[in-house]
């Protein structure tokens, strides 16, 4: 912003200076006699209209300045308001996926009790009971079982679950 008022006020001195230098020059070559004050009418008359857009110009620049100054305002107050509500959402992020994780991974009492309990059951009642739970807990159920119990279950299930079950066991290790 400051460059174009800059370069304004320059272009304004350089154009202002000109028009007063060329009148000089056109009224020093002027003849003398009747003619030579007609052509100082005009070179006074030119100048005043370049001065005027001179003028002109130059509170055109100053309102586009104010202009571009208030924008500025406006736009760090809503970079401000951006980073507190980024702020904000982080902070509920953050505690969402504390909660997410809490309740994704029950304490390791409640699953070893859970497991105990698939265990205790035929396997024809526990593999569609277990199907029906999330992948994550069936593979932490599974997991605190004992391998027979698990497997008995396992080949109750349809194919493509058991499968889908014995990947996610293998990547997370058998005990």
């Amino acid at each position: 912003m400051r460059s174009v008022l800059a370069m304004s006020m320059i272009t304004f001195v350089l154009i202002f200076g000109g028009v007063i230098l060329l009148g000089r020059v056109l009224v020093a070559r002027a003849p003398a006699g009747p003619a030579a004050g007609g052509v100082a009418i005009v070179a006074a008359a030119g100048t005043a209209q370049v001065s005027a857009d001179l003028l002109l110009e130059r509170d055109q620049v100053r309102l586009e300045r104010e202009a571009l100054l208030s924008l500025r305002g406006d736009l760090a107050v809503e970079a401000k308001e951006l980073a507190e509500r980024q702020r904000a959402v982080r902070a509920l992020l953050d505690s969402l996926q504390a909660r997410g994780g809490e309740a994704r991974r029950p304490p390791d009492q409640a699953l070893a009790k859970l497991a105990k309990m698939y265990e205790a059951m035929k396997p024809e009642k526990a593999a569609p009971l277990l199907a029906a739970l999330d992948m994550d807990t069936i593979v932490d159920v599974m997991l605190c079982m004992r391998e027979r119990p698990a497997a008995r279950i396992l080949s109750h299930m349809e194919e493509a679950l058991a499968a889908r079950i014995s990947e996610r066991l293998s990547r997370r290790g058998l005990k």
